[in-house]
């Protein structure tokens, strides 16, 4: 489990135990609502990578296009004059 999130090591080991009653209904909503907790905070934290990536890819493109600006300005002075 190299590449296991910490959350996801730590919750490897799922102990089955029984409440005062015998019964095991509980714990096995409770070892389901873990899980769906979990995977819900590997989806979130996909989800903050992607939003993170666009934020970088939008950044580049604004600087390129402020790069851009004064060489298109220039382009049309030229053709249309001032």
């Amino acid at each position: 489990m190299s590449g296991a999130a910490p959350w996801k090591l730590a919750s490897a080991k799922q102990a089955t135990t029984t409440n005062m009653n015998g019964s095991e209904d509980v714990t096995k909503m409770l070892v389901s609502m873990n899980q769906n907790i979990l995977d819900m905070k590997e989806n979130t934290h996909r989800i903050n990578e992607k939003v993170n990536q666009t934020a970088l890819d939008t950044e580049l493109h604004q600087e390129t296009l402020m790069k851009l600006l004064p060489i298109c300005v220039s382009i049309v002075v030229t053709l249309f004059g001032p």
